[in-house]
């Protein structure tokens, strides 16, 4: 079950956490291990911050003053089918996909950032030439068929193209959700949508009990986790008897493949900054 976001609700004001507080003014000045990757680290550190809002702004959410989720679910065991007619889910509020697109731009800039810092490590001009880190799913290949290492408008060095050809998506691609593929693809449809589609999933619910054939569950909500909220299900006619599930926040992030997104954001940036930024530190030493 899916539910799209109103593009007409109103923002709704993220719940402050420990993570966020990290992210002060203070805190981005603090200069990096090397300090021509200073404003890479910067843009890096904005990116978290936007993930840290979108957490406060799901959890929100899922604990504003309406119920994110309400009514009632009816069961039927034998032909083991649920009918979710009766249940309201509450409309996505606008902010939580346009954070999800500035936490996604933001980490985009991060490796365009980087790869200008090593354009111009080689005496080059990365906003004349166009720079941009590129992110591939099958690598460029020569004449014979042989694969090529990426190629980076500007020019990098050899050591620093070794680093962006071990990170490229390709290297694995059974891993659809690559970090680098999520963050791309996410930071390309900002570009051209004012709001990123955000739906909600409800895990598959199979209920048990052998003495209920045709039953109706109240749903209420359970324990509040970044992406999700665990769903109790209630049996109208005896309260004793309860089942669960779970309510998911996704974010597509192409055709048919949907992520969490607090959880996939969170690990681009630590993917970012140990495997591109981080060995970068030698390049551009």
């Amino acid at each position: 079950m899916a539910l799209v976001q109103d593009a007409t609700a109103g923002p709704v004001a993220p719940t402050p956490t420990d993570r966020e507080s990290r992210y002060s003014a203070a805190a981005l000045e603090v200069p990096p291990l090397n300090e021509k990757l200073r404003d890479v680290y910067a843009k890096l550190d904005w990116a978290e911050k936007h993930i840290a809002d979108l957490r406060g702004r799901i959890r929100a959410y899922f604990q504003g003053r309406s119920p994110a989720v309400s009514g009632e679910i009816e069961f039927d065991l034998d032909r083991n089918t649920p009918d979710w007619s009766g249940v309201v889910f509450k409309p996505v509020d606008v902010s939580i996909p346009l954070t999800i697109g500035d936490a996604a731009d933001n980490l985009r800039g991060v490796l365009d950032y980087l790869a200008g810092v090593l354009v111009r490590g080689q005496g080059n001009d990365p906003v004349a030439a166009r720079t941009q880190f590129p992110i591939l799913e099958t690598p460029e290949r020569g004449r014979s068929g042989a694969a090529k290492p990426p190629r980076v408008s500007g020019g990098v060095s050899n050591e620093a193209l070794k680093i962006i050809d071990a990170v490229q998506p390709y290297k694995i691609p059974t891993w659809l959700d690559h970090p680098l593929l999520v963050v791309r693809n996410l930071a390309n449809i900002n570009k051209h949508r004012c709001v990123l589609t955000g739906t909600k999933e409800i895990s598959d619910l199979v209920f048990t009990d052998p003495r209920i054939q045709l039953a109706r569950y109240a749903i209420t909500l359970g324990e509040i986790r970044d992406d999700y909220a665990e769903l109790v299900f209630t049996l109208s006619s005896a309260p004793g008897v309860e089942e669960t599930g779970s309510a998911y926040i996704f974010v597509e992030h192409t055709e048919n493949r949907v992520v969490p997104p607090i959880g996939s954001l969170t690990e681009a940036a630590q993917f970012i900054r140990e495997k591109v930024v981080g060995p970068a530190e030698r390049v551009c030493a």
